[in-house]
């Protein structure tokens, strides 16, 4: 699965706070949660998908590109910007 984060959805992405993460998915899973929050401030409005938690010994946690917070912009190439969980 490829987290890809070049979009330029929001303000506070520039290149240099951004990168491509590439997990394989292990029989677990990819080992991290995730929760949709609302942005309603300045320029950015609508909803960011950020890493809740990173599960040990996975591939999300394993790779030591990702945080809890961080945001994800695209998951294979689709941008997930204002989806809701349905």
């Amino acid at each position: 699965t490829t987290l890809n984060c070049r979009a330029k959805d929001y303000s506070f992405i520039t290149d240099e706070n951004t990168h491509e993460v590439v997990l394989r998915k292990s029989l677990s899973g990819l080992g991290f949660s995730f929760y949709i929050s609302q942005l309603s401030s300045g320029a950015d409005r609508g909803s960011v998908v950020r890493i809740k938690r990173l599960f040990p010994g996975q591939p999300a946690q394993e790779s030591g590109l990702l945080r809890e917070g961080d945001v994800i912009l695209s998951v294979n190439k689709e941008r997930v910007k204002d989806l809701s969980y349905q």
